[in-house]
């Protein structure tokens, strides 16, 4: 059901992104570094369970290491799991980044160049398009055209609840979402576009 709910979306409560980010401001965080709550984001990596984060970074700096760390560092079956494999690692790190309570991070990771929509990221990616901070939402909107076709269609149908478990954003969420992917689409990916809004599912 998980892979599902990664592929598709899932089930999300009132005004989810703005709930995420009063559960990330809470946690006690000291030093260089905070803690990111775990979640159902967190569960479609590994566990439902926190991570620990830089406060601040140059994400373009840590996103280019030759070999990123583990996100979690202290559990043996999850550095068993992703063993040496960077590309898993850069995929896992970019979710906890879209995570982060720190927007400026969160805006660096949208402006990556190259984002694989895969695991959660589609759901994060679409959560941050209907959030109320336009100016992340934007951001989003635009990595999402730097995303490949079939990563733009799952980020519609994430944004359009059209897999097995709807988003359940509310209509002016929804709205919002598709206005932006609107104005940013580049002229040509317009025929993806309006594919995606009016063609097959």
């Amino acid at each position: 059901m998980r892979f599902l709910c990664n592929l598709f979306g899932r089930r999300i409560k009132e005004d989810p992104p703005a709930a995420r980010q009063v559960r990330q401001e809470r946690p006690e965080s000291g030093g260089d570094t905070i803690t990111i709550p775990g979640g159902e984001w967190a569960g479609g990596l590994w566990a439902d369970k926190p991570v620990r984060a830089p406060r601040t970074l140059d994400v373009t700096v840590f996103m280019g290491q030759s070999s990123l760390p583990p996100v979690w560092p202290d559990d043996d079956g999850y550095k068993s799991y992703v063993a040496n494999d960077q590309q898993r690692l850069q995929n896992h790190w970019i979710t906890v980044l879209l995570h982060h309570p720190n927007s400026d991070v969160v805006m660096q990771t949208l402006r990556l160049p190259h984002i694989e929509c895969v695991g959660p990221i589609p759901v994060a990616i679409a959560d941050i398009l209907v959030q109320r901070d336009q100016a992340l939402a934007r951001e989003a909107a635009k990595a999402v055209w730097r995303l490949s076709d079939y990563g733009v269609k799952k980020i519609f149908n994430v944004i359009l609840s059209r897999g097995m478990t709807p988003s359940d954003y509310s209509r002016s969420q929804v709205s919002q979402a598709v206005d932006l992917l609107k104005d940013e689409c580049p002229a040509e990916r317009k025929e993806l576009l309006e594919k995606e809004l009016h063609g097959d599912e």
